[in-house]
């Protein structure tokens, strides 16, 4: 009887976890329940580890299959060691809602994964055309890097989101303490939005249809995972990378 509670407790915690999420980390999911309901009648005593063992191997059952690419960082910033086991490149919009999401969890597991050398993180502009001032953000990152200040334009961008505009991102340049004439010119710049523009060509070559889409070490997934999931994605990844 023991197995069956902590199976009904499994399955109560899961639909805890999804009332507190979003879409695109429900459809993660939803392929975890099936497994969770698909385990048999079969009843086994089982000790907090092996749930615990149990819990990690059904969230690894849940997690799609990838699809294979080869994909250099084209040059653009990253954050983390460059000669980490792995490599995260994570193709991105702006004002894509999802991507949001999943820039706090890249926050979230920062430390842990990128600050201790164990993940290089690479962010590509992936601009949707739905979105209309998702290229401007680009070109705005972009422009705050040309100052070494990319990627506190990065957050800033993210965590005001409903706020992006022309207008607004004078006003980051600002707090940043930018030059504002040069980060001005550089808005206009045609080198800058030719360094966008091939990010989005590359996306696209690769068949990309939605943000955000991530490689981790050449097997690319779309979508944002839970966290739990995403950290069992990449430890896996680090283990399979130093074998």
């Amino acid at each position: 009887m023991i197995s069956l509670f902590l199976k009904v407790q499994a399955i109560y915690e899961l639909k805890m976890q999804i009332n507190n999420l979003k879409l695109a980390e429900v459809l993660f999911l939803v392929s975890l329940m099936l497994v969770s309901c698909s385990k048999g009648k079969q009843e086994i005593e089982a000790d907090p580890e092996e749930v615990k063992l149990t819990k990690t191997d059904d969230l690894r059952g849940s997690i799609p299959r990838p699809k294979f690419v080869k994909v250099d960082d084209g040059g653009n910033p990253y954050q983390g060691s460059p000669d980490a086991p792995v490599t995260l490149i994570v193709f991105s919009d702006f004002e894509c809602p999802s991507c949001q999401q999943f820039y706090h969890i890249l926050e979230s597991i920062k430390i842990d994964y990128i600050d201790s050398g164990k993940i290089r993180y690479v962010y590509r502009d992936y601009p949707l055309d739905m979105h209309e001032h998702a290229l401007s953000a680009a070109i705005c990152a972009n422009c705050a890097g040309k100052q070494k200040a990319y990627w506190e334009m990065y957050a800033k961008l993210y965590e005001n989101q409903d706020q992006l505009s022309d207008e607004y991102y004078l006003v980051l340049a600002k707090e940043l303490k930018l030059d504002i004439e040069a980060f001005r010119s550089c808005l206009n710049d045609k080198e800058i939005l030719s360094e966008v523009v091939n990010d989005k060509r590359t996306a696209k070559n690769m068949l990309i249809d939605g943000t955000p889409a991530f490689i981790i070490n050449n097997e690319m997934y779309i979508g944002v995972p839970p966290e739990e999931v995403f950290r069992i994605m990449l430890d896996d990844a680090i283990i399979k990378a130093l074998e």
